[in-house]
Protein backbone atom coordinates (compact mmCIF):
# COMPACT_ATOMS: atom_id res chain seq x y z
CA UNK A 1 0.00 0.00 0.00
CA UNK A 2 1.59 3.30 1.09
CA UNK A 3 4.79 1.65 2.35
CA UNK A 4 5.43 -1.02 -0.29
CA UNK A 5 7.96 1.14 -2.14
CA UNK A 6 10.38 0.98 0.79
CA UNK A 7 11.09 -2.75 0.45
CA UNK A 8 12.75 -2.65 -3.01
CA UNK A 9 14.68 0.45 -1.92
CA UNK A 10 16.03 -1.33 1.12
CA UNK A 11 16.84 -4.45 -0.91
CA UNK A 12 18.68 -2.31 -3.44
CA UNK A 13 20.77 -0.62 -0.75
CA UNK A 14 21.73 -3.96 0.77
CA UNK A 15 22.15 -5.87 -2.48
CA UNK A 16 19.98 -8.66 -1.04
CA UNK A 17 16.34 -9.65 -0.88
CA UNK A 18 14.54 -9.19 2.43
CA UNK A 19 14.28 -12.99 2.86
CA UNK A 20 18.04 -13.33 2.48
CA UNK A 21 18.72 -10.53 4.99
CA UNK A 22 16.39 -12.07 7.58
CA UNK A 23 17.92 -15.51 7.02
CA UNK A 24 21.35 -14.02 7.70
CA UNK A 25 20.07 -12.68 11.03
CA UNK A 26 18.47 -16.01 11.96
CA UNK A 27 21.32 -18.26 10.76
CA UNK A 28 21.81 -21.15 11.50
CA UNK A 29 18.35 -21.74 12.99
CA UNK A 30 16.22 -20.69 10.00
CA UNK A 31 16.83 -21.03 6.27
CA UNK A 32 16.11 -18.47 3.56
CA UNK A 33 13.47 -20.79 2.12
CA UNK A 34 11.61 -20.80 5.45
CA UNK A 35 11.73 -17.01 5.59
CA UNK A 36 10.33 -16.79 2.04
CA UNK A 37 7.48 -19.08 3.13
CA UNK A 38 6.78 -16.79 6.11
CA UNK A 39 6.63 -13.77 3.81
CA UNK A 40 4.44 -15.51 1.21
CA UNK A 41 2.05 -16.80 3.88
CA UNK A 42 2.69 -20.50 3.22
CA UNK A 43 3.71 -20.76 6.86
CA UNK A 44 0.91 -19.22 8.93
CA UNK A 45 2.58 -18.84 12.33
CA UNK A 46 3.57 -15.21 11.71
CA UNK A 47 3.88 -14.22 15.36
CA UNK A 48 6.33 -17.04 16.07
CA UNK A 49 8.36 -15.90 13.06
CA UNK A 50 8.34 -12.30 14.24
CA UNK A 51 9.43 -13.36 17.73
CA UNK A 52 12.35 -15.32 16.32
CA UNK A 53 13.45 -12.40 14.14
CA UNK A 54 13.18 -9.94 17.04
CA UNK A 55 15.17 -12.19 19.38
CA UNK A 56 17.89 -12.88 16.80
CA UNK A 57 18.11 -9.22 15.86
CA UNK A 58 18.48 -8.21 19.50
CA UNK A 59 21.26 -10.74 19.99
CA UNK A 60 23.11 -9.47 16.91
CA UNK A 61 22.73 -5.85 18.02
CA UNK A 62 24.00 -6.64 21.52
CA UNK A 63 27.08 -8.39 20.08
CA UNK A 64 27.73 -5.49 17.69
CA UNK A 65 27.50 -2.84 20.42
CA UNK A 66 29.75 -4.72 22.79
CA UNK A 67 32.38 -4.96 20.03
CA UNK A 68 32.09 -1.16 19.65
CA UNK A 69 33.10 -0.73 23.31
CA UNK A 70 29.67 0.30 24.60
CA UNK A 71 29.26 -0.45 28.28
CA UNK A 72 26.81 -3.28 29.17
CA UNK A 73 24.54 -0.65 30.76
CA UNK A 74 24.49 1.47 27.56
CA UNK A 75 23.85 -1.63 25.47
CA UNK A 76 20.79 -2.61 27.50
CA UNK A 77 19.49 0.97 27.49
CA UNK A 78 19.76 1.15 23.68
CA UNK A 79 18.03 -2.22 23.29
CA UNK A 80 15.23 -1.22 25.66
CA UNK A 81 14.66 1.99 23.68
CA UNK A 82 14.25 0.17 20.37
CA UNK A 83 10.83 0.69 18.76
CA UNK A 84 8.69 -2.44 18.88
CA UNK A 85 6.63 -4.17 16.17
CA UNK A 86 7.39 -1.64 13.45
CA UNK A 87 6.79 -2.20 9.75
CA UNK A 88 8.96 -1.66 6.65
CA UNK A 89 9.07 2.14 6.72
CA UNK A 90 9.63 2.37 10.46
CA UNK A 91 12.37 -0.26 10.23
CA UNK A 92 14.19 1.59 7.48
CA UNK A 93 14.07 4.96 9.23
CA UNK A 94 15.36 3.28 12.39
CA UNK A 95 18.07 1.45 10.45
CA UNK A 96 19.39 4.71 8.92
CA UNK A 97 19.30 6.53 12.27
CA UNK A 98 22.09 7.04 14.82
CA UNK A 99 21.68 4.78 17.84
CA UNK A 100 21.02 7.74 20.12
CA UNK A 101 18.76 9.72 17.76
CA UNK A 102 16.02 7.96 15.82
CA UNK A 103 14.60 11.08 14.11
CA UNK A 104 11.49 10.80 16.33
CA UNK A 105 8.95 12.69 14.21
CA UNK A 106 10.00 10.87 11.03
CA UNK A 107 9.88 7.51 12.80
CA UNK A 108 6.44 8.36 14.20
CA UNK A 109 5.09 9.23 10.73
CA UNK A 110 6.71 6.14 9.17
CA UNK A 111 5.07 3.91 11.79
CA UNK A 112 1.68 5.54 11.17
CA UNK A 113 2.02 4.89 7.44
CA UNK A 114 2.97 1.27 8.19
CA UNK A 115 -0.04 0.87 10.47
CA UNK A 116 -2.63 2.22 8.05
CA UNK A 117 -1.04 0.26 5.19
CA UNK A 118 -1.42 -2.98 7.15
CA UNK A 119 -5.07 -2.24 7.98
CA UNK A 120 -5.87 -1.34 4.38
CA UNK A 121 -4.16 -4.50 3.10
CA UNK A 122 -6.33 -6.56 5.46
CA UNK A 123 -9.51 -4.83 4.29
CA UNK A 124 -8.59 -5.35 0.64
CA UNK A 125 -7.72 -9.01 1.26
CA UNK A 126 -11.30 -9.46 2.51
CA UNK A 127 -12.54 -7.70 -0.66
CA UNK A 128 -14.53 -5.32 1.53
CA UNK A 129 -14.36 -2.03 -0.35
CA UNK A 130 -16.73 -0.24 2.05
CA UNK A 131 -14.54 -1.11 5.06
CA UNK A 132 -11.51 -0.08 3.04
CA UNK A 133 -12.97 3.36 2.23
CA UNK A 134 -14.18 3.87 5.80
CA UNK A 135 -10.72 3.10 7.18
CA UNK A 136 -9.04 5.29 4.58
CA UNK A 137 -11.16 8.33 5.44
CA UNK A 138 -10.98 7.86 9.21
CA UNK A 139 -7.19 7.96 9.60
CA UNK A 140 -6.38 10.90 11.85
CA UNK A 141 -2.95 11.73 10.39
CA UNK A 142 -4.21 11.47 6.79
CA UNK A 143 -5.24 15.13 6.64
CA UNK A 144 -6.78 16.74 3.60
CA UNK A 145 -3.32 17.88 2.50
CA UNK A 146 -2.65 14.29 1.41
CA UNK A 147 -5.42 14.71 -1.17
CA UNK A 148 -3.81 17.77 -2.78
CA UNK A 149 -3.01 17.32 -6.46
CA UNK A 150 -0.55 20.06 -7.37
CA UNK A 151 -0.61 19.03 -11.04
CA UNK A 152 -4.40 19.45 -11.24
CA UNK A 153 -5.25 22.28 -8.87
CA UNK A 154 -8.61 22.70 -10.56
CA UNK A 155 -9.69 19.46 -8.91
CA UNK A 156 -10.48 20.34 -5.32
CA UNK A 157 -9.77 18.26 -2.24
CA UNK A 158 -13.52 17.88 -1.76
CA UNK A 159 -13.88 16.42 -5.25
CA UNK A 160 -11.11 13.92 -4.58
CA UNK A 161 -12.70 12.90 -1.29
CA UNK A 162 -16.08 12.56 -3.01
CA UNK A 163 -14.49 10.32 -5.64
CA UNK A 164 -13.23 8.05 -2.87
CA UNK A 165 -16.61 7.93 -1.11
CA UNK A 166 -18.44 7.10 -4.35
CA UNK A 167 -16.04 4.38 -5.47
CA UNK A 168 -17.89 1.19 -6.37
CA UNK A 169 -14.93 -0.96 -7.38
CA UNK A 170 -11.19 -1.07 -6.74
CA UNK A 171 -10.28 0.55 -10.06
CA UNK A 172 -12.24 3.67 -9.04
CA UNK A 173 -9.75 4.08 -6.17
CA UNK A 174 -6.61 3.85 -8.31
CA UNK A 175 -6.11 7.57 -8.89
CA UNK A 176 -6.90 8.75 -5.33
CA UNK A 177 -4.69 6.03 -3.81
CA UNK A 178 -1.78 6.93 -6.07
CA UNK A 179 -2.22 10.57 -5.05
CA UNK A 180 -2.19 9.69 -1.33
CA UNK A 181 0.81 7.39 -1.83
CA UNK A 182 2.73 10.13 -3.61
CA UNK A 183 1.93 12.71 -0.94
CA UNK A 184 2.76 10.26 1.88
CA UNK A 185 6.12 9.55 0.24
CA UNK A 186 6.97 13.23 -0.16
CA UNK A 187 5.74 14.08 3.33
CA UNK A 188 7.92 11.40 4.92
CA UNK A 189 11.04 12.27 2.92
CA UNK A 190 10.60 16.01 3.53
CA UNK A 191 10.18 15.50 7.28
CA UNK A 192 13.23 13.22 7.35
CA UNK A 193 15.19 15.87 5.45
CA UNK A 194 14.39 18.42 8.19
CA UNK A 195 15.17 16.18 11.17
CA UNK A 196 18.32 14.75 9.60
CA UNK A 197 19.74 18.15 8.63
CA UNK A 198 18.88 19.65 12.02
CA UNK A 199 20.93 16.89 13.64
CA UNK A 200 23.72 16.26 11.13
CA UNK A 201 24.17 19.70 9.54
CA UNK A 202 23.17 21.79 12.56
CA UNK A 203 25.38 24.75 11.60
CA UNK A 204 23.68 25.22 8.19
CA UNK A 205 20.49 26.91 7.07
CA UNK A 206 17.33 24.80 6.76
CA UNK A 207 17.30 23.73 3.10
CA UNK A 208 15.49 20.87 1.29
CA UNK A 209 18.71 19.09 0.29
CA UNK A 210 17.12 15.68 -0.40
CA UNK A 211 15.64 17.12 -3.57
CA UNK A 212 19.15 17.89 -4.84
CA UNK A 213 19.47 14.18 -5.60
CA UNK A 214 16.51 13.93 -7.95
CA UNK A 215 17.35 13.07 -11.59
CA UNK A 216 17.92 16.23 -13.64
CA UNK A 217 18.60 17.36 -17.16
CA UNK A 218 22.26 18.25 -17.67
CA UNK A 219 22.20 22.08 -17.45
CA UNK A 220 24.93 22.38 -20.13
CA UNK A 221 22.84 20.58 -22.78
CA UNK A 222 20.81 22.82 -25.08
CA UNK A 223 17.57 21.96 -26.83
CA UNK A 224 17.59 21.43 -30.57
CA UNK A 225 15.80 23.55 -33.15
CA UNK A 226 12.67 21.44 -32.65
CA UNK A 227 12.57 22.36 -28.97
CA UNK A 228 13.57 18.88 -27.78
CA UNK A 229 16.74 17.47 -26.30
CA UNK A 230 18.75 15.17 -28.52
CA UNK A 231 19.52 11.78 -27.07
CA UNK A 232 23.05 11.64 -25.71
CA UNK A 233 24.87 9.81 -22.94
CA UNK A 234 25.26 12.73 -20.55
CA UNK A 235 21.77 14.19 -21.00
CA UNK A 236 20.47 12.98 -17.61
CA UNK A 237 22.28 13.40 -14.29
CA UNK A 238 21.08 10.48 -12.16
CA UNK A 239 20.59 10.56 -8.36
CA UNK A 240 23.81 8.67 -7.57
CA UNK A 241 25.80 11.20 -9.54
CA UNK A 242 24.19 14.04 -7.64
CA UNK A 243 24.83 12.26 -4.33
CA UNK A 244 28.50 11.63 -5.08
CA UNK A 245 28.98 15.22 -6.25
CA UNK A 246 27.51 16.36 -2.92
CA UNK A 247 29.79 14.02 -0.98
CA UNK A 248 32.79 15.47 -2.83
CA UNK A 249 31.72 19.02 -1.97
CA UNK A 250 31.25 18.08 1.69
CA UNK A 251 34.74 16.59 1.78
CA UNK A 252 36.17 19.74 0.22
CA UNK A 253 34.32 21.88 2.80
CA UNK A 254 35.54 19.77 5.71
CA UNK A 255 39.13 19.99 4.49
CA UNK A 256 39.20 23.67 3.45
CA UNK A 257 36.39 25.27 5.50
CA UNK A 258 34.81 26.68 2.37
CA UNK A 259 32.74 25.36 -0.54
CA UNK A 260 34.47 24.55 -3.85
CA UNK A 261 34.06 26.82 -6.86
CA UNK A 262 33.29 23.77 -8.99
CA UNK A 263 32.43 20.16 -8.25
CA UNK A 264 35.60 18.09 -7.68
CA UNK A 265 36.36 15.61 -10.44
CA UNK A 266 36.06 11.85 -10.23
CA UNK A 267 39.85 11.63 -10.50
CA UNK A 268 40.18 13.83 -7.40
CA UNK A 269 37.75 11.66 -5.46
CA UNK A 270 39.70 8.53 -6.29
CA UNK A 271 42.96 10.19 -5.21
CA UNK A 272 41.38 11.23 -1.92
CA UNK A 273 40.30 7.65 -1.17
CA UNK A 274 43.86 6.43 -1.79
CA UNK A 275 44.78 7.80 1.63
CA UNK A 276 42.83 4.85 3.03
CA UNK A 277 44.61 1.86 1.48
CA UNK A 278 41.97 -0.56 2.79
CA UNK A 279 39.03 1.23 1.12
CA UNK A 280 40.66 2.84 -1.93
CA UNK A 281 38.11 3.26 -4.75
CA UNK A 282 39.25 3.20 -8.37
CA UNK A 283 38.14 6.00 -10.66
CA UNK A 284 36.25 3.59 -12.91
CA UNK A 285 34.11 2.33 -10.04
CA UNK A 286 33.11 5.88 -9.08
CA UNK A 287 32.15 6.53 -12.71
CA UNK A 288 29.93 3.42 -12.69
CA UNK A 289 28.18 4.52 -9.52
CA UNK A 290 27.56 7.96 -10.99
CA UNK A 291 26.11 6.36 -14.11
CA UNK A 292 23.51 4.51 -12.07
CA UNK A 293 25.14 1.28 -10.91
CA UNK A 294 23.98 0.03 -7.51
CA UNK A 295 25.68 1.78 -4.56
CA UNK A 296 25.16 -0.42 -1.52
CA UNK A 297 25.06 0.54 2.13
CA UNK A 298 28.46 -1.06 2.72
CA UNK A 299 30.06 0.53 -0.36
CA UNK A 300 28.69 3.93 0.58
CA UNK A 301 30.05 3.58 4.12
CA UNK A 302 33.52 2.52 2.95
CA UNK A 303 33.61 5.20 0.25
CA UNK A 304 32.64 7.90 2.74
CA UNK A 305 35.18 6.80 5.35
CA UNK A 306 37.93 6.66 2.72
CA UNK A 307 37.16 10.20 1.53
CA UNK A 308 37.29 11.50 5.09
CA UNK A 309 40.28 9.40 6.11
CA UNK A 310 42.30 12.59 6.61
CA UNK A 311 40.23 13.27 9.76
CA UNK A 312 41.21 11.79 13.08
CA UNK A 313 39.00 8.76 13.61
CA UNK A 314 37.09 10.29 16.52
CA UNK A 315 36.59 13.52 14.53
CA UNK A 316 35.53 11.78 11.32
CA UNK A 317 31.87 12.46 10.43
CA UNK A 318 29.74 9.32 10.34
CA UNK A 319 28.34 8.23 6.95
CA UNK A 320 25.08 10.14 6.32
CA UNK A 321 22.93 7.14 5.45
CA UNK A 322 19.65 9.09 5.01
CA UNK A 323 21.26 10.73 1.97
CA UNK A 324 21.85 7.30 0.42
CA UNK A 325 18.26 6.34 1.23
CA UNK A 326 16.96 9.52 -0.46
CA UNK A 327 19.11 9.04 -3.56
CA UNK A 328 18.15 5.37 -3.86
CA UNK A 329 14.45 6.16 -3.35
CA UNK A 330 14.49 8.68 -6.19
CA UNK A 331 16.39 6.18 -8.37
CA UNK A 332 14.04 3.25 -7.74
CA UNK A 333 10.83 5.24 -8.07
CA UNK A 334 11.62 7.82 -10.74
CA UNK A 335 14.24 6.22 -13.00
CA UNK A 336 13.53 3.28 -15.29
CA UNK A 337 16.04 1.48 -17.49
CA UNK A 338 19.71 2.38 -17.53
CA UNK A 339 22.22 4.48 -19.44
CA UNK A 340 23.68 1.28 -20.85
CA UNK A 341 20.43 0.67 -22.73
CA UNK A 342 18.45 3.07 -24.95
CA UNK A 343 15.21 2.89 -22.96
CA UNK A 344 16.26 5.10 -20.02
CA UNK A 345 13.35 7.20 -18.80
CA UNK A 346 13.05 9.49 -15.80
CA UNK A 347 10.35 11.46 -14.02
CA UNK A 348 11.66 14.89 -13.08
CA UNK A 349 8.51 16.76 -12.11
CA UNK A 350 8.12 15.91 -8.40
CA UNK A 351 10.17 18.73 -6.86
CA UNK A 352 7.10 20.91 -6.29
CA UNK A 353 5.47 18.16 -4.21
CA UNK A 354 8.59 17.77 -2.11
CA UNK A 355 8.87 21.53 -1.54
CA UNK A 356 5.16 21.69 -0.68
CA UNK A 357 5.66 19.20 2.14
CA UNK A 358 9.07 20.48 3.22
CA UNK A 359 7.68 23.97 3.76
CA UNK A 360 4.84 22.62 5.89
CA UNK A 361 7.08 20.46 8.05
CA UNK A 362 9.65 23.24 8.43
CA UNK A 363 6.97 25.69 9.59
CA UNK A 364 5.64 23.18 12.11
CA UNK A 365 9.16 22.41 13.38
CA UNK A 366 9.90 26.10 13.92
CA UNK A 367 6.55 26.64 15.62
CA UNK A 368 7.51 23.82 17.99
CA UNK A 369 10.77 25.55 18.87
CA UNK A 370 13.21 23.97 16.43
CA UNK A 371 16.16 26.16 15.47
CA UNK A 372 18.58 25.87 12.59
CA UNK A 373 22.00 27.28 11.80
CA UNK A 374 22.82 30.20 9.53
CA UNK A 375 25.84 28.94 7.58
CA UNK A 376 25.28 29.10 3.82
CA UNK A 377 25.02 25.98 1.67
CA UNK A 378 26.79 25.49 -1.62
CA UNK A 379 24.86 26.54 -4.72
CA UNK A 380 26.42 24.15 -7.23
CA UNK A 381 23.68 21.51 -6.88
CA UNK A 382 20.62 23.80 -6.69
Amino acid sequence: MFNAWAIPVFEHIHGKKIASMLADILFPNVTERTVRNWISGKIKNHQAAINKIDAAGTTKLRQHLLKKDYTPEDVERIIQNQPQNIGPLGSFVYFCSPLENHYPETLKLACKIDEISKELYEAKAKKDIDAFILKLLSVDYLTEEYLVNIDEMDESICETKERIINSKNWSDLDKPLKLILFNALMSLMALWNIEFCKSYFDQFEAVPIFIWFQPRINPTVKKGADGNFKKQRDLIHLPNRRLIDFMACLRFYKKNRKWPQEIPSVAELSIWTAEDKKNYVEERKIVCWREGRRLTYKEFSNFWNAMFFFCEEKQRPSPPFPLLFASTTWSKLFVQGSKEKPELSVYINFEKYFIYWWERHEKKAKNNGASFGDAAWLTLLN
